[in-house]
């Protein structure tokens, strides 16, 4: 272990100081002998952990990403885009990166979709039916429990609790949303935004996906919206 590789090194550097090539081979001999003593080590070591939890399939896979490093999901230290930047910087760097990566202009694309005026019109109207408290309330109990949180940092055990408690208010504010057209609830637009490593490079921009995280209250105006547009086009 460290003190095989401490004798190495000095065995090592003793050769380097003489230059006696009987020290070279003796070095050549004891970093050969090392390195299969530490190989033997690893693989008793990796029988000896797997033997105590061969009945444990869960704990040996557990095992298996750690040794193997899948259990990582992909979040990566923001410095990893730039060796040279601070983490201010290689984090404006990855945003400036994701809001132009679709603005480019291609001269032989050319206006593929018909102007609106030549477009085939809907004969019905669109009419989103308003919410009850009752549904509100379900669709919080629908929320998985490791949902990750939005920046409000209110995890999703904390709004199940609560659900009874702010339907009412929520419904509410949701007709209004359908009865106006308007979403006025700007904080909820707010999204955590972190960066996704998906292959390659760790510190290439293009390698990177970013993913937002919307605060989850969020979702049950998806949720609503989601159902409601689902009932018209079903019904047209």
């Amino acid at each position: 272990g460290h003190y095989g590789r401490e004798k190495k090194n000095k065995v090592y550097h003793t050769f380097v100081k003489y230059r006696d090539l009987s020290l070279l081979e003796g070095y050549k001999k004891f970093r050969s002998t090392l390195n299969a003593d530490i190989k033997r080590a690893r693989i008793s070591y990796y029988q000896y952990t797997f033997e105590k939890i061969n009945d444990k399939p869960s704990k040996m896979w557990n095992e298996v990403n750690n040794l193997t490093e899948h259990n990582k999901k992909g979040y990566v230290n923001i410095t990893d885009f730039a060796d040279d930047k601070a983490d201010v910087e290689a984090l404006s760097a990855m945003n400036e990166y994701s809001v132009n990566a679709g603005d480019y202009t291609d001269s032989s694309c050319g206006a593929t979709r018909p102007p609106v005026a030549d477009r085939k019109r809907l004969s019905h109207s669109l009419f989103l039916t308003p919410v009850t408290p009752c549904k509100v309330e379900k669709l919080f109990c629908k929320i998985c429990d490791n949902v990750a949180a939005g920046v409000d940092e209110i995890a999703a055990s904390q709004i199940k609790y609560v659900a009874s408690l702010i339907s009412h208010p929520l419904s509410y504010i949701t007709n209004t949303m359908l009865e106006t057209g308007i979403f006025f609830l700007l904080e909820l637009k707010i999204a955590r935004v972190g960066p996704i490593h998906k292959a390659g490079a760790r510190n290439v921009l293009s390698n990177y996906r970013p993913i937002s995280v919307l605060p989850l209250i969020s979702k049950v105006f998806e949720g609503i919206i989601h159902s409601r547009l689902e009932c018209f086009s079903l019904s047209t």
